[in-house]
């Protein structure tokens, strides 16, 4: 194999990570031979359309079987904590693997940020361990250079490389009022969408509400979603994110039908939902860089977003920004966008300009030219102790 090996989480189940990394084996497979590395049950391994479970305790063999069948130019880790959980000890070995056979190994940082800032000490341990046996160090977002930082690497070496945009199938009317009645979406619909998690800012979206939904009587607020599943000693996160929707759910209980739990929404329905909006909004509190920003580009849905610098990169222009954790900001710029169509027509050409550059084609070349170029050079990541 003459190609790349794709380390990440895949769909099932589903996860924002493993998402991105379809869209890119789908166009870099157009490219070159490629391979996936997931964790999962091996029972799901679908080695023929090159997705293999091997991170789990018991695959060692696997893995070294599936280096040496392939024998890839690179490996491309995508790299988040919980994007692993209880397969970061089968990364780890697979990582050990590939520098044994001298073998490239690019990682993508994801959510160095939010990772550092929930787990203190043990997340900069875990980040330190990823790049000591990484090569060429990837970040979609500058912040992403911040949380390396602050788990004490040395991230000047790190290429930046876009997240890309997701290309999304046509949409008919049909489409469109099949999801309004699959998923109960009345009038103006405000979507907040992705895993529900407290940094995404769910509660201060319903701390808005009470302001808002008096004062736009026919729009309703979609929450589509569910917590992320955790597994082994990560699912005392996965609790505490189901009691964030617990208390979301008794907190919002007095607006009825006008704020809709929908849960997860599936994938074939996912382009049809995300025309039926009016707006996207992402409360969020802390963010290096969002997939769901990405399907608001891909969408091209006008958004409102919290003022952080991993979502203003991504949305440029096609968002109303507000401080993070202020309800009353949110409701405003909400209302604002919801009734200025004029501005929402704009929004909509901002992120169409987006999503053209960051096309998956444009993203995975870039990759291949990080990957594979002879300019790629080998640059490991440092503790930020020996600068």
């Amino acid at each position: 194999m003459s190609g790349l090996l794709l380390v990440s989480p895949y769909p099932p189940p589903a996860d924002g990570i493993g998402a991105h990394t379809r869209m890119l084996a789908e166009a870099l497979g157009e490219r070159v031979d490629v391979a996936v590395a997931a964790p999962g049950a091996a029972a799901r391994t679908d080695a023929a359309g090159g997705v293999h479970r091997v991170l789990g305790r018991h695959d060692g063999a696997a893995r070294a079987a599936l280096l040496d069948r392939c024998r890839p130019d690179a490996v491309f880790v995508q790299f988040a904590i919980a994007a692993y959980g209880a397969a970061l000890p089968g990364l780890d070995h697979l990582l050990r693997l590939a520098r044994r056979r001298g073998i490239r190994v690019l990682t993508v940082f994801h959510e160095p940020q939010r990772d550092v800032a929930a787990l203190p000490g043990v997340a900069a341990a875990i980040y330190r361990r990823v790049a000591a046996f990484t090569d060429i160090p990837i970040v979609l977002a500058e912040p992403a250079r911040e949380g390396l930082e602050a788990a004490g690497i040395d991230a000047r070496a790190a290429v930046a490389v876009p997240l890309g945009v997701p290309a999304l199938p046509p949409v008919s009317v049909f489409d469109v009022e099949r999801v309004r009645v699959r998923y109960g979406l009345r009038g103006r619909i405000v979507l907040a969408l992705g895993f529900v998690h407290p940094d995404k800012g769910a509660d201060v979206l319903a701390g808005a509400a009470p302001v808002l939904l008096p004062q736009v009587d026919d729009a309703t607020i979609v929450i589509a979603g569910e917590p992320r599943q955790r597994h082994g000693l990560f699912r005392v996160f996965g609790r505490a994110d189901a009691r964030h929707l617990d208390a979301l759910r008794e907190a919002t209980a007095w607006a009825g039908d006008r704020i809709r739990f929908c849960g997860f929404v599936a994938d074939e329905d996912l382009p049809a939902v995300l025309a039926a909006a009016t707006a996207m909004v992402l409360p969020y509190r802390r963010i290096t860089q969002s997939g769901i920003a990405q399907l608001c580009v891909a969408g091209t849905v006008p958004a409102v977003a919290s003022r952080l610098p991993g979502l203003e990169a991504t949305l440029g222009d096609g968002a109303v920004y507000v401080p993070p954790d202020d309800p009353d900001a949110l409701a405003a710029a909400l209302r604002r966008v919801l009734g200025d169509r004029a501005l929402r027509a704009r929004q909509r050409a901002a992120l169409a300009e987006r999503r053209t550059a960051w096309s998956p084609l444009v993203v995975a070349d870039r990759i291949l030219e990080v990957a594979l170029g002879d300019g790629a050079a080998r640059s490991p990541l440092r503790p930020a102790a020996s600068r």
